[in-house]
């Protein structure tokens, strides 16, 4: 409403800029608040901000360190659109320069554990390389083991059957010998 109408609530305008201050106080209502004081700022009918710049400014600077992606998001579109339409009436603007100047920090410290990171893959990927070449080693050796003792199994069936003509053979002397001596 402020947004639309805003130049036609002049009296009423300064009573409720200050109730803007009170919600970027509170944690639970300062992403909503950010968020309508960026449609407000964005209006084409540059309704008159400069109440609450003063105090504004740094409260929403420090949002800028916080771990709301959202909050953090919102902030900078606010920031932006004050910039744009306040930024030559608010001389204090170093508030922000200095959050900003912490965000690029904490840019620059994410930036390096994720090259640290990445340097860690490549090493776990150098690791599971050769574990993949060691276990194609022990594929190999697997294969050759199975391989002999399809070997020994040809050979243990060779020699079954030898032994089975063994057997016979001996069966044939058997009832030769017991043929021979007249035992039943």
């Amino acid at each position: 409403m402020i947004r639309n109408l805003g130049d036609q609530l002049t009296t009423e305008l300064r009573d409720c800029l200050p109730i803007f201050l009170d919600r970027l106080k509170n944690e639970i209502t300062r992403l909503t608040t950010v968020k309508a004081l960026t449609m407000i700022a964005s209006s084409p009918l540059k309704i008159d901000l400069r109440a609450i710049l003063t105090e504004g400014i740094p409260i929403l600077a420090s949002f800028l360190r916080k771990n709301q992606r959202a909050l953090k998001l919102s902030t900078l579109a606010c920031l932006d659109m004050l910039v744009k339409n306040w930024g030559m009436l608010f001389k204090n603007w170093g508030y922000v320069v200095q959050e900003l100047g912490y965000v690029g920090q904490e840019l620059e410290y994410v930036g390096q554990e994720l090259g640290y990171a990445v340097q860690e893959l490549g090493y776990v990927g150098q690791e599971l390389e050769y574990v993949g070449q060691e276990l194609g080693h022990v594929g190999q050796e697997l294969r050759y083991v199975v391989q002999e003792l399809g070997y020994v199994g040809q050979e243990l069936g060779y020699v079954g059957r030898e032994l089975g003509y063994v057997v016979q053979e001996l069966g044939y002397v058997g009832q030769e010998l017991f043929s021979r001596t007249g035992v039943t």
